[in-house]
């Protein structure tokens, strides 16, 4: 997705939902500004502690990402359907 993206350097960048922080530690790594969104406070908790990464607690569908310039999310149905309508 990140190749997709074309995510430059210095880019900011959020991933929806973004459970382990897997994608918001890649895109740190190619030097993006990011920070993940998940809803579970515990998962949340547990990413920040073992990586030092920029989660924030909260639903993705809450979430303002009118300042970001890629997305990223991996979804299953129904709740991918629910975000894209």
């Amino acid at each position: 997705m990140l190749n997709l993206s074309e995510l430059k350097p210095g880019e900011l960048h959020v991933d929806l939902g973004c459970g382990d922080g897997r994608f918001v530690l890649e895109a740190i790594k190619r030097g993006a500004k990011s920070y993940g969104v998940e809803i579970d406070r515990e998962l949340a908790e547990k990413v920040v502690e073992y990586y030092g990464i920029n989660v924030r607690t909260g639903d993705v569908f809450d979430a303002d990402v009118s300042q970001v310039d890629v997305v990223t999310f991996w979804f299953e149905e129904p709740t991918a359907s629910r975000l894209l309508g």
